[in-house]
């Protein structure tokens, strides 16, 4: 529940303040997750794509204005 908040937030100011741009959405593991390193980068790329559909679900933001990387 409390990432909703923030997330409505981050549409708000991207909607607001970067209308226009290009907006690469990253998700990273720290170095003590236990996993194999393809793991890790398929683990990394859901949590950034989980941020991507909510920002274009709940923002209501344009799926064209971001891309997604894993990065492990």
């Amino acid at each position: 529940p409390q990432a909703g908040a923030v997330m409505n937030q981050v549409a708000e100011a991207v909607r607001r303040e970067f209308p226009r741009q290009i907006i690469g959405i990253e998700g990273h593991l720290d170095a003590e997750t236990a996993a194999p390193n393809a793991a890790k980068t398929q683990l990394s790329t859901e949590q950034a794509t989980a941020v991507f559909r909510y920002l274009v679900e709940q923002g209501r933001l344009p799926e064209r204005q971001f891309f997604v990387m894993g990065q492990g």
